[in-house]
């Protein structure tokens, strides 16, 4: 019944998003959907377009202040999260995280010191568009330093360097490329990072984000997510589509599907679907989230499980 009550939701709650009218709007949206004067006004309309779809994501990234968010951001970034999970199971379980970026003086914002959780990426954690089962996984925790280059183009370069507290410490070094397609109402997003570790592991992630702007305050996002590594159990591949909609200035939602498995061999071995809404409670550095989700694992033969996530989060960045 339960599962029946969510498929209604999570159907309406789509339907319903797709043909109301926002409330707000984004200067920036109507400055680039305004047509210019000129014989090259195609040409013009083209370039605006697509420079928004990307400053709109990343605004819609920087209000959900998920993975992507603090990756993209280069300036001082702080995020603490109080997370309890509810399964329906009877188990509660609670959990913290920690995730900062602090720009070193007179680097020209060049250097940072980092501190962020270090999760195994398996089948059961990582943060693939944020998975509420993975974000309350115990944690170890790393401490580094990142070089960013200057950019080139689209094309964004950082180097880290550190240790990730485990029993035993092991050291890391740490390259990511990043870099945006932007085309009409839609872009695509393709970061890649490799990671060699002294304990003698080695990982290549790859993420790729297919962004398409429906209007101001609704964003489709298709995620794939490919992690190769040389521990067989962190071979694994993730994709699902989600769909944001900001409500307003303090609200928003995030609906999503997925799919994980591993591909050694290839295997799917969890389905999900979730809905996410978050709250700004207090200016721009204290907000709450709930999560409920229903997941179907190959470990319970596919047996719909149901979870409540509910998150406080706060968030100290430079304006």
């Amino acid at each position: 019944m339960r599962g029946i009550i969510f498929s209604l939701i999570l159907a309406s709650t789509l339907l319903g998003a797709c043909t109301t009218t926002p409330d707000s709007k984004i200067d920036d949206y109507e400055d680039a959907t305004a047509p210019p004067e000129g014989p090259d006004k195609m040409e013009v309309v083209r370039k605006k377009v697509s420079t928004t779809v990307g400053k709109l994501a990343n605004r819609m990234d920087a209000f959900f202040a998920g993975k992507r968010a603090y990756d993209e951001t280069r300036g001082n970034y702080a995020q603490v999260n109080l997370l309890t999970l509810w399964q329906d199971t009877g188990a509660f379980t609670f959990n913290s995280t920690v995730e900062a970026k602090l720009i070193f003086p007179n680097t020209e914002e060049r250097w940072k010191l980092l501190i962020e959780t270090d999760r195994d990426r398996d089948l059961d954690s990582g943060d693939f568009v944020d998975d509420p089962l993975g974000a309350v996984t115990e944690s170890n925790y790393r401490v580094g330093l990142r070089y960013l280059s200057k950019k080139s183009g689209n094309w964004d370069l950082r180097f880290d360097g550190g240790a990730v507290f485990a029993a035993p410490v092991d050291l890391f070094a740490r390259a990511r490329a990043r870099r945006y397609f932007r085309y009409g109402i839609g872009s695509t997003r393709l970061a890649q990072t490799l990671t060699a570790y002294t304990s003698l592991r080695q990982e290549a992630l790859t993420e790729i984000d297919f962004d398409r702007l429906i209007d101001e305050n609704r964003l489709f996002r298709y995620a794939i997510e490919l992690n190769l590594s040389t521990l067989d159990t962190n071979n694994t591949w993730r994709h699902g589509p989600a769909f944001y909609h900001r409500w307003n200035k303090t609200e928003a939602m995030q609906y999503q599907v997925g799919q994980i498995g591993a591909h050694t061999p290839i295997t799917v071995s969890d389905y999900f679907a979730n809905i996410r809404y978050r709250r700004q409670l207090s200016r721009k550095w204290l907000f709450v989230e709930l999560i409920p989700e229903y997941r179907w694992e190959e470990e319970n033969n596919f047996d719909p499980r149901f979870s409540f996530l509910f998150k406080i989060e706060l968030i100290f960045k430079d304006s």
